[in-house]
């Protein structure tokens, strides 16, 4: 994608007064959830969450480009704006929505990459017990190598993480196993490379998150 048409899909988005006022919308609907308010009182919001959730992917993707093409201004702002949908979407603790957990982490990770860390942390900390990735994540995220590393190494050396066990037990329950172990490898490869320097192991964390990636959307 040139910048002609990165800018363009921007400034789209910018624009589109109705979609704005879907966001400022979800901005509102969070703060009442946030403080339990009861949705008898909620205003009639005309928010469809499947909608924001595309919007927030747009955001995401653009940011994306705009990084790619050294614009660090406005990959922040896109990559921000993306996280805070999905925030206000998925974020509360307070309502459960589909893919909760999967929304929230890339919210958080959206917010780490564009310099949001206390938004980055506050969110991954409300997921931080409930999965393994999320857990694994926050630990990576806050540089807590050591305890990292141990945390692979108890999934590495544990027998229900191994191929072989997993290809003879394919369920759904394994199939979280299957990311969690591959999540893990690469994070395990990325650390080698911060303490290490050797791009090798950074390739290699790369063509792990690759292939995490097309397993989930072979699944779907």
């Amino acid at each position: 994608m040139n910048i002609e048409h990165v800018e363009k899909s921007y400034q789209e988005l910018e624009s589109d007064s109705t979609l704005q006022n879907l966001i400022a919308q979800a901005n509102a609907r969070y703060i009442l959830y946030n403080t339990e308010e009861s949705k008898e009182n909620f205003p009639r919001y005309t928010i469809k969450d499947e909608q924001l959730n595309i919007l927030a992917f747009k955001y995401l993707n653009i940011g994306c480009n705009y990084f790619s093409e050294h614009n660090y201004l406005k990959a922040s702002h896109s990559l921000e704006k993306g996280a805070l949908i999905l925030e206000y979407i998925h974020g509360s603790i307070h309502i459960q929505t589909k893919n909760k957990k999967l929304f929230c982490l890339i919210s958080a990770l959206s917010y780490y990459v564009c310099f949001q860390y206390s938004k980055a942390f506050i969110l991954i900390g409300k997921l931080e017990s409930d999965t393994m990735i999320s857990s694994l994540v926050s630990l990576f995220l806050n540089r807590k190598f050591d305890q990292l590393l141990s945390e692979i190494d108890k999934l590495i050396t544990n027998s229900s993480y191994g191929d072989e066990y997993l290809a003879e037990h394919f369920e759904e329950d394994n199939a979280t196993k299957i990311y969690e172990i591959i999540i893990a490898k690469s994070l395990n490869y990325y650390v080698q490379f911060y303490q290490t320097g050797n791009k090798d192991f950074l390739e290699i964390a790369k063509k792990g998150s690759c292939k995490s990636s097309r397993s989930s959307r072979n699944e779907r």
